[in-house]
């Protein structure tokens, strides 16, 4: 803990999103009570919140471009090996992805699934990449999406702490 501590909170949000994003057993909350308890001390502002929400975006959308790359690239390899298994073809795959036009409907499902907390987005990412959704649609997505989200989780985790705070004095 004393390692972590010294640690700027700001590296601290950035990798662990990236890191938890590619490794989904993780889940997102942890790592933002992580980075609560490192900096328990310090002054929460609405600001502060959107920059560290804003930090640990970026991170997030890293992690899941890696993961929608990943898919994108061993679909192929994927599909071919076990889709008889789920009854799947690279053509139902294609049929699926064409269905995807980049739309403002397309970005606005993809930004209210990744926005709800409950619903892990790795998976999301990893189906995104294997119908091969447009990227750009993917990126501006992943990245509104998961703003939304950890704006979400980090304003209500700093409430929280502020009534526990507020109660025990």
């Amino acid at each position: 803990m004393q390692i972590i501590s010294q640690i700027p909170v700001e590296l601290i949000v950035f990798f662990g999103s990236i890191i938890e994003e590619i490794f989904p057993p993780l889940p997102s909350p942890l790592l933002l009570i992580i980075s609560k308890i490192v900096t328990y001390n310090q002054k929460f502002t609405v600001l502060y919140i959107l920059l560290l929400a804003s930090i640990a975006t970026f991170g997030k959308t890293i992690g899941s471009f890696f993961i929608y790359f990943l898919a994108d690239r061993t679909e192929d390899l994927v599909i071919g090996r076990f889709g008889k298994w789920f009854k799947i073809s690279h053509k139902n795959v294609e049929n699926i992805g064409k269905r995807f036009t980049g739309s403002w409907k397309d970005i606005f499902i993809l930004i209210f699934l990744r926005a709800i907390p409950i619903i892990p987005t790795t998976p999301l990412s990893l189906v995104c990449g294997i119908i091969k959704l447009n990227i750009r649609t993917f990126v501006v997505s992943a990245f509104i999406g998961s703003f939304i989200r950890i704006f979400i989780l980090l304003y209500l985790g700093v409430a929280a702490y502020r009534s526990l705070v507020t109660n025990t004095d």
